[in-house]
């Protein structure tokens, strides 16, 4: 491989056009310049500069190895910058998340980006086993998942407490899973996962197969799952905090709103790589505004 030195040196001798500035501006001698300019000329077997007096200017070939001298060197001044950039306020940060949760941060994460326009935050909404597997494949650098992993790669750290609602059209009381039934069960990607959990609370005595939901609409937009609930076209099952962020709310009947958390939101991220001072700066942001948005609901501490 060609030395690096002698591409540093013979790059700084074109752009200065002096062997004097050259040897200056890399603080070297005047001779050791020309030591290493002969270097590089010996080593690809090609004059390089066509001295004329105290002038030089260079070959042909001379700017063809000028042009891959500084592309190495620009390589390398970014390699060295990506590897030691330690700057928590700065940088590309990608955040997957299920939309239920992504609702209620969304505009949380705006407002950082806003704060520190040089914190790139990149969002990606997607099922909560899915975000597992982006955070395993290193395609996104921290999740949030609603389930504990055991996966051995990933590490988790607690978030917020997921209290699962079922949710019925303003004015309906529960007041049986056949009346569920007859209603009708709107559909979302995670639904079916969080209305198992809830119907083993509220309907104990029953087994209920949630795939064989009498289902009646569907929606992939997480912002617009209670309107269909609002319309009277169906029930759901969704996160407390994505219900109350719902334009909606207000013609809503939420049938177990005192129940016990379900589970809990955990971030999720690589075991084996050290986090980086901006993923933790993101991570320990969203929790800090989670507790001003439980203080602002007036919730206990648990909820």
């Amino acid at each position: 491989m060609i030395n690096t030195d002698w591409l540093k040196t013979f790059s700084t001798l074109a752009e200065t056009q002096s062997f004097t500035s050259a040897a200056k501006q890399l603080h070297m001698t005047q001779p050791g310049v020309s030591q290493h300019l002969a270097k590089l000329e010996d080593y690809l077997g090609q004059a390089l500069v066509i001295r004329e007096g105290r002038h030089f200017e260079l070959t042909p070939r001379g700017k063809k190895v000028l042009a891959y001298a500084r592309n190495l060197l620009e390589n390398e001044r970014a390699l060295i910058e990506q590897i030691g950039d330690e700057d928590p306020h700065q940088g590309k940060c990608v955040i997957s998340l299920p939309g239920n949760i992504g609702n209620l941060i969304y505009p949380w994460l705006l407002d950082l980006q806003a704060q520190w326009p040089l914190l790139h935050i990149h969002i990606i909404f997607n099922p909560t086993r899915e975000v597992e597997r982006l955070v395993r494949q290193s395609d996104c650098d921290i999740g949030i998942v609603s389930h504990h992993t055991d996966d051995p790669e990933l590490a988790q750290e607690p978030y917020m407490p997921e209290n699962l609602w079922l949710v019925l059209p303003a004015g309906m009381h529960l007041e049986s899973f056949e009346q569920l039934q007859g209603l009708g069960f709107i559909d979302h990607p995670d639904a079916r996962l969080m209305a198992a959990t809830v119907f083993a609370g509220l309907f104990p005595q029953e087994d209920i197969d949630t795939s064989e939901l009498r289902t009646v609409g569907f929606t992939n937009s997480a912002p617009r799952i209670c309107d269909h609930v609002a319309r009277g076209l169906g029930y759901t099952v969704l996160d407390e905090f994505m219900v109350r962020s719902s334009p909606v709310f207000d013609q809503l009947s939420i049938a177990n709103p005192d129940s016990p958390p379900s589970g809990e939101f955990r971030f999720v991220f690589r075991r084996s790589w050290p986090l980086h001072p901006r993923h933790r700066f993101v991570i320990d942001y969203l929790k800090g505004r989670f507790l001003s948005y439980r203080q602002e609901l007036d919730l206990p501490a648990g909820a």
